[in-house]
């Protein structure tokens, strides 16, 4: 199964951590979001490969998963049509896994530090992405990531 993790900009230190994280767990992409309530704008992608390429050696992962520049939350939409998206918002629905077990290309977009604008779930909702929920406690959106990223990925 290929994972591909939209992911809101946060402050540089909590996405580098992410960035390490992720590429442990076996993601494929990872392509950060400029999302209406962003952190942060700016981006070192020369700074991140170097992350995913040291956290990759040390997990003994064979591969790098791609890795690009941030992109505003509506271009996303255009460009990557292909697989199952849905997203995660602190209001969605509750998170079933067994809806996704056989799904071979998964997109999963998560939000920044507050969730996703008013905006921008109704963007997910135009485009029939499903909004889930992690459960009752409020994760930080790096939390947010690598706990989609292991119930996605690994064994049950």
């Amino acid at each position: 199964r290929q994972l591909f993790l939209f992911v809101s900009l946060i402050k540089k230190s909590r996405f580098e951590w992410l960035l390490e994280k992720a590429t442990e767990l076996g993601v494929a992409q990872i392509r950060p979001v400029i999302a209406d309530r962003s952190e942060v704008k700016k981006f070192n992608l020369e700074r991140a490969k170097e992350i995913v390429r040291e956290a990759a050696e040390q997990s003994g992962r064979g591969t790098l998963p791609a890795l690009y520049e941030p992109m505003e939350l509506q271009n996303v939409f255009k460009e990557y049509r292909f697989f199952k998206n849905i997203s995660f918002d602190p209001h969605g629905e509750p998170f079933r896994k067994d809806g996704y077990v056989r799904e071979e290309k998964i997109g999963a977009f998560i939000g920044p530090e507050g969730g996703w604008s008013a905006r921008e779930l109704e963007s997910f909702r135009e485009k029939k992405i499903p909004v889930y929920s992690l459960g009752t406690p409020t994760l930080r959106a790096e939390t947010a990531a690598v706990a989609v990223t292991a119930l996605l990925l690994l064994q049950s």
